[in-house]
Formats: C-alpha cells, sequence, structure tokens
C-alpha cells in the first residue's frame, strides 16, 4: 500500500510538471487561446446547473399558469433566461472552433519544430537503433496532439469540473447525502481501474510500435514509385500484402486483449450507477411527494443526480485522459530532455587545416560484437587525394562515417590539427562535405537539392552541374532551370531522374560547399565508363589545397590518388601510391589485377 502510495504521488508530481511546461509551451505560442479555453470551460460548467435551474422555473410556471387559465409572466423570463443561455453557449463555442483553427495548428507546428531541431540534434548511432527510432516514431506520430489533449483535459479538469462539480455535490447533498457518497465510491473504484487501463494500453502500445512501424514500411513498399517496377517484374505484390496482413492481425489481436480488459469494468460500473440511479429517483420521488414539492423540483432533483452521476464519469474521464496522455507527453519531454553534451546552435565553416590524424582506433558498432576497425593509423595532409579501398565489409566506409563525426572512436582519437572530430563538431565547426553510397534525393527543386538553403549563384550551380558531367542538353530539359523540381513527391509536375542523374547531383552537392575537406563514398557506383571518368577528372582538378578521401571498389579511380589505402578485416593493410602497392601489398595487388583482367576479357 505504501508503494502504490508512494507510485501515486510520483505520478502526480510528473504530471503536474509536465502541465506546467505544456501549459508555458502553449502560452508562448498563443496566450489568447489559453485564456478563452478557460473561460469557455468555465461557462460550460455553468450551464448544465443554470440551464437545469431554469427549466425548474419554467415547469413550475407552466404550472402556476395551467392552475390560473393564464400565460404567468415569468414563463417568459425563464424562457428568454434558457433561450439565452443557450445562445450565448453556441456562439462561445463557434469562436472556440473559429480560434482552435489556426491556434491548435500553430501549437503543432510549434511543438513539430521543436521535436525536429531534437531529432537533428541526436548522434547518428540513434538512427540505427530500433529502440531509439521505435520512441522518434511515438514521438513524432502523438507528441504534439497528446501535448494539446492534456492541456485540453486539465484545463477541463480545473475550470469545467470545479464549476460543475462543486454545484451539483451542493444540490446533491440536499437530496442524500449517502446517495452522493456511493456514486462517489463507484466512480473512485472505476477510477482506480480505468489507470490500470490506461497504463496497460500505453504498454500494449509501446511494445507495438516497432508492429506499426514495420506496417507502415510494408504500406509504403506497396504505393511507392521507387518499389513500383520490382514489384510488377517480381510479381510480389501478394507476398507484400501477405505480409502486411500478419503485422495487422498481430496488431489486432493485441487490441482485442485491450478491449476483453476494459469491457467489464464499463459493464460493471455502468450496472451499480444504474442502481443508484433507481435507488436516488426513488428518494427524490418520495421525499418530494411527503414535502409537497412542486414538479419543477422534483424533475430539478432527478435531473441533478444525473448531472452529479456525469460530473463523476468526466471527472474520472478527464483524470484518466489526463494520466494516458501523459504517458505520451512523458516521451516528448524524454525526448526534449535529452542532453548530447554542449552542442553550438552556432555553425562556422572552417577554412583549412593541415593534417588529420587517425591515432590508434578501434571500434564496434552500438549494439553488436564485431570489432570493424582494429587499432588503426593513419595521417592525411592537405590537399592530399586519397582512395581508400578493400574487399566489403572491411571498414571503408566505417572509416570515414568516424572522421566525419558520425561516430566516436571506441579506443584512440581522430584530430584536426590536433582537435578532436567531437569538439569541432559540438563546437558547430563544418570542415567536411560527402556523399554516400545511399545518397538522399530530396523531393525539392534541383537548386535546392545541390545548395540547400545557401545563396550561391545559379551560374556557380550549373558550373558544378556541367563539370560532373550533366550535359547541356539536360539541364534544357529541366522545364523550371534549377527551380525544377526532383521527384513527384512534393510537386506534381516534377522529373523523375534516373540513378546516374541521382548520383551526379550528389557529388555536385558535396563539390559546391567550399569545405577543406570532401568525402566521396563510391561517387561513380551508378555511372557509365565515360562519365566515371570525367568524374574522377572533376576531382582532380576541382581539389586545388582541399583534401579528398574517397572510398571505391573500381580500382582504376585509384591510380591518379596522391594516397592509396589498403583496408582488410579492419586492419590498414598497405599505404602508398598505385605502383607502391601493386608490388607490396597483396590484397591491393590482388584487387586490381582481377578487375584489369576482368576488363581485358571483355574487351
Amino acid at each position: 500500500m505504501r508503494k502504490k502510495l508512494s507510485s501515486f504521488f510520483k505520478t502526480t508530481k510528473r504530471i503536474l510538471r509536465e502541465n506546467r511546461r505544456i501549459l508555458i509551451l502553449i502560452w508562448n505560442v498563443s496566450p489568447f487561446w489559453v485564456l478563452y479555453s478557460c473561460i469557455v470551460q468555465i461557462y460550460e460548467g455553468i450551464y448544465p446547473i443554470f440551464n437545469n435551474y431554469t427549466t425548474k422555473l419554467m415547469i413550475d410556471s407552466v404550472t402556476v399558469s395551467l392552475e390560473q387559465n393564464a400565460i404567468h409572466q415569468s414563463v417568459y423570463v425563464s424562457l428568454a433566461l434558457i433561450i439565452s443561455a443557450t445562445v450565448l453557449l453556441h456562439i462561445i463555442l463557434a469562436i472556440k472552433n473559429y480560434i482552435d483553427v489556426s491556434c491548435v495548428d500553430r501549437i503543432n507546428l510549434k511543438i513539430n519544430s521543436k521535436i525536429m531541431q531534437k531529432i537533428a540534434e541526436k548522434p547518428y548511432h540513434h538512427f540505427e537503433s530500433p529502440e531509439e527510432m521505435d520512441k522518434i516514431d511515438r514521438v513524432r506520430g502523438q507528441g504534439s496532439g497528446k501535448c494539446i489533449e492534456q492541456f485540453n483535459y486539465s484545463c477541463s479538469l480545473i475550470f469545467y469540473d470545479l464549476v460543475f462539480g462543486f454545484g451539483t455535490l451542493f444540490i446533491m447533498l440536499k437530496i442524500s447525502w449517502i446517495i452522493s457518497l456511493l456514486f462517489i465510491i463507484v466512480v473512485s473504484i472505476r477510477y482506480v481501474v480505468n489507470i490500470k487501463v490506461s497504463r496497460y494500453n500505453y504498454t500494449n502500445d509501446k511494445k507495438l510500435t516497432n508492429t506499426r512501424r514495420k506496417m507502415g514500411y510494408l504500406f509504403n513498399i506497396a504505393v511507392t514509385v521507387i518499389f513500383a517496377k520490382e514489384i510488377k517484374i517480381f510479381n510480389t505484390s501478394d507476398w507484400i500484402n501477405k505480409r502486411y496482413e500478419n503485422f495487422c492481425e498481430k496488431y489486432n489481436i493485441a487490441h482485442k486483449k485491450y478491449i476483453r480488459k476494459s469491457l467489464p469494468i464499463g459493464f460493471g460500473s455502468s450496472v451499480a450507477s444504474t442502481v443508484l440511479y433507481i435507488i436516488g429517483y426513488y428518494i427524490i420521488i418520495t421525499n418530494g411527494i411527503s414535502n409537497g414539492d412542486s414538479v419543477g423540483t422534483v424533475i430539478f432533483y432527478t435531473s441533478s443526480l444525473s448531472l452529479f452521476s456525469s460530473f463523476l464519469e468526466t471527472l474520472i474521464g478527464h483524470i484518466t485522459a489526463i494520466y494516458g496522455s501523459n504517458l505520451y507527453t512523458s516521451d516528448l519531454f524524454e525526448l526534449l530532455d535529452e542532453n548530447y553534451g554542449n552542442i553550438s546552435s552556432k555553425s562556422s565553416t572552417m577554412e583549412s587545416f593541415k593534417k588529420i590524424s587517425v591515432q590508434n582506433v578501434s571500434f564496434t558498432y552500438p549494439g553488436t560484437d564485431r570489432i570493424i576497425l582494429k587499432n588503426m593509423s593513419l595521417e592525411i595532409n592537405r590537399g592530399e587525394s586519397v582512395c581508400v579501398v578493400g574487399r566489403n565489409g572491411m571498414g571503408k566506409s566505417t572509416l570515414v562515417k568516424l572522421i566525419l563525426g558520425l561516430y566516436s572512436p571506441d579506443e584512440g582519437s581522430i584530430c584536426i590539427d590536433g582537435k578532436a572530430i567531437n569538439i569541432l563538431r559540438n563546437e558547430g565547426i563544418l570542415y567536411a562535405s560527402a556523399t554516400f553510397q545511399d545518397y538522399a534525393k530530396y523531393s525539392l527543386t534541383m537548386k535546392e537539392n545541390i545548395a540547400f538553403e545557401h545563396e550561391i549563384p545559379d551560374e556557380e550551380i550549373e558550373k558544378i552541374l556541367y563539370k560532373v558531367d550533366f550535359s547541356q542538353k539536360e539541364l534544357e530539359n529541366l522545364p523550371n532551370g534549377l527551380q525544377t523540381f526532383l521527384n513527384r513527391e512534393y510537386d506534381e509536375d516534377g522529373i523523375v531522374l534516373s540513378e546516374g542523374q541521382w548520383q551526379r547531383v550528389a557529388v555536385a552537392r558535396a563539390l559546391c560547399h567550399n569545405m577543406p575537406l570532401i568525402i566521396l563514398d563510391e561517387p561513380t557506383s551508378n555511372l557509365d565508363p565515360v562519365s566515371e571518368e570525367n568524374i574522377y577528372n572533376v576531382i582532380n582538378t576541382h581539389k586545388g589545397d582541399k583534401t579528398i578521401i574517397m572510398v571505391s571498389h573500381r580500382l582504376s579511380g585509384a591510380m591518379s590518388a596522391d594516397k592509396i589505402v589498403a583496408i582488410d578485416d579492419g586492419m590498414i593493410v598497405g599505404v602508398g601510391k598505385h605502383d607502391d602497392l601493386i608490388k607490396d601489398c597483396e590484397i591491393y595487388s590482388k584487387m586490381f589485377n582481377l578487375q584489369a583482367n576482368r576488363y581485358l576479357q571483355k574487351g
């Protein structure tokens, strides 16, 4: 019991603390909406009691009029009061709905903006963690909506329930304090059980986040153009649908458990409430007859009994809803409170550097046991072009991810001019641009795909596109020039590029941002030999005093590099120029000869 009370007070304290944060957040967006919502709740709490009382006056006035065979003046007064109160309620609610349209959207945008900013600060490895992605999915799907929901329920609890509750309780105590107490006991039991059901529902929903994400992914496969060709060619639609239906079945089974658990509770409390209604009506009618009460008074008391029961149900509903919403908003505030170190909110670009030092670096991906990089050491000087080669899965891409600061080494250090990469990133110093094997395809304009928000003249972007082998004809085929949208998710008139064109856009993106370090991970994997050769020539002529690190399986591109780094099983097995490694590095020599012989045989 003591443990349960401690848990109750702890939960209440957390809810109050987070309610305060939600209020501040919403107040900063629209204080008028907050104040008006409170006024609406107060009036909605007064209205049922006032309407019930004026209805009593109306019935008594009509009774007197029937006895006198003439319409009594009080009929008009009570009728006017009922109509005025109802019209005012509708006006207030109409204004509330109008305000909600703009204010709720602004609040959602503000909260979603905070979510986006915080997710942008997350370390890269969080995006490769299923648990973290499940948390992000819950926050993205529920965060802003649950904040507004929790505010609305809290506002109702404080203002509507307070006014409505005290009014109906005062009347009920005049009827029978025993019936009032029994109603409170029944609803309190329902409250305890509802809290347990809410907790169960949240836990169940949390477990199903992964299933829901997989369902979303499979649905996305079925409706996205990038998968459409293979679905048609391999006739995989039934296979995808069956997998989707299997996940849906698991999801539905879990929800049925929730319904089965909550149904008896609702039924039991409804039966108890009905019994109490019958007893209450009996007491009101017998007391009314013995006291000689008017018809209006009897109806007023019976209506008050219904209102009191409704109030208790609403009160429990509001408290349960606040508790349920808070389970989701706790995920939101947990995300917003995550601390990733002292990360600067401002960024600046490093103009140049002298040396990149990789010292005794070892690395294992989070949640795995396999060591990817083993005690690796390497120095790269300013202005060098370095090509990293090796078999698949040997650590090439991992090395460049560490140099970019996307991961931190388990052991050793990576520094630029003696300053650790993670410190540079925390200080907001930008030192590298990159393109990866899985380069991003933004459904934005061609210019935004390359320059993002930076003000780079169109002429400069066109020069870079020409350099990465976009022809004059290809650029002329862009209906709106650099303002042409690519893909059709964002704009229905967007154009669809080939994979080779997308890869050249990604390389152009890496080249145009004037960073001292450019990293290209398999930059020519989707290009024809002519475009590939042109890209390599561009890289060599464009670099000037910039440092280029390129990862490639095609060793023809490595021949022109100032330095080739051969990696095997997470270790550097050779460093030097092409001619040196052909003689001294067995791995490199074998890979190069295999590729050369293949081309010769094809020839």
